[in-house]
């Protein structure tokens, strides 16, 4: 019983030093590469523990939203699938697997009024193609990527692992890119 109480205390400190240290390292970000007071002015509403918790709740009402389906053809060597959700004609969702050899990636497009205000995307790589014979699904690295967007899609920050990273011309050319392919 003790132990039990002792895994539980741990657990919601646990989850109180997470979303705080996002909140914190949040709090200190500047964009780099634009005005400050520019950017300040663009991005001073978006609190990615706030967006997190509003796509959280998207996701987690997903089953109830319409959906739509479609292969996803010529940007990866072994395809994927993109799943769409809605809900009252409202696009609110976009799912999106691409599949490689040895590179898969998963992410997520969350929309409010037609427009991405969030990604989360994770790429998996493994160290063999998934069609050797000595293929390992436990010989893998991942990384997370979480971006946020103005109401303009344009990035504001964007984490790596929850490790706030610049935001530069190519990174930007990245989500620009993402936004255009992920609704083809």
């Amino acid at each position: 019983m003790k132990n039990q109480k002792l895994i539980a205390v741990g657990g919601v400190v646990f989850l109180i030093v997470v979303t705080g240290v996002g909140y914190s390292v949040h709090k200190g970000a500047k964009p780099s590469n634009e005005s400050v007071s520019n950017s300040e002015v663009r991005c001073e509403g978006i609190d990615p523990v706030a967006v997190t918790r509003r796509a959280q709740l998207v996701d987690n009402n997903k089953t109830q939203y319409a959906t739509t389906s479609r292969r996803v053809f010529g940007r990866s060597t072994d395809g994927g699938l993109q799943m769409s959700y809605s809900q009252n004609g409202k696009l609110l969702l976009i799912e999106e697997g691409l599949y490689g050899e040895t590179v898969n990636s998963e992410a997520s497009y969350f929309l409010e009024n037609g427009r991405v205000y969030y990604f989360h995307q994770e790429v998996t790589r493994y160290d063999t193609s998934v069609y050797q014979e000595d293929f390992d699904p436990e010989s893998k690295s991942v990384e997370v990527r979480d971006f946020y967007l103005d109401e303009n899609e344009n990035l504001c920050y964007w984490y790596v692992n929850q490790n706030l990273q610049p935001v530069t011309e190519e990174i930007k050319d990245f989500v620009e890119r993402s936004l255009i392919e992920v609704r083809r």
